[in-house]
């Protein structure tokens, strides 16, 4: 898989903060993704095609991804970054939480997403 291919495709993927809480990241096709993210394409995949989305299509996906106990980051293509549109309604699964865990090189961003409304891929 290379940046290329995922260039204007629709494509999530997770990552840890410092208090390993998993975020799911959305590039909207544009937005910048890690190589180590690239790489692992598959998990990644995998793990997102699992998820039951009824509101694809419209804003309200992001409870989709919260009701799971996700923090959820849309990639804003004006600003350059990603921006959090929702907060975790549940805890996740503990299920969830090991096959994103088991994730090659999982993405380890260091800040604090409960805190952090904005997160710049570098």
């Amino acid at each position: 898989m290379d940046r290329e291919y995922l260039y204007g495709l629709e494509f999530d993927w997770f990552a840890l903060d410092n208090n390993n809480n998993i975020a799911l990241i959305s590039s909207a096709g544009f937005g910048d993704i890690p190589n180590a993210v690239i790489q692992n394409y598959e998990a990644y995949n995998n793990i997102s095609e699992m998820f039951s989305t009824p509101h694809i299509g419209t804003t309200q996906i992001w409870d989709d991804y919260a009701n799971y106990g996700l923090f959820v980051y849309d990639w804003n293509n004006y600003n350059g970054h990603y921006e959090k549109v929702k907060n975790p309604q549940q805890k996740i699964s503990k299920k969830l939480k090991t096959r994103i865990l088991n994730i090659p090189d999982i993405t380890k961003l260091s800040v604090d997403f409960l805190k952090s409304t904005v997160i710049k891929i570098v």
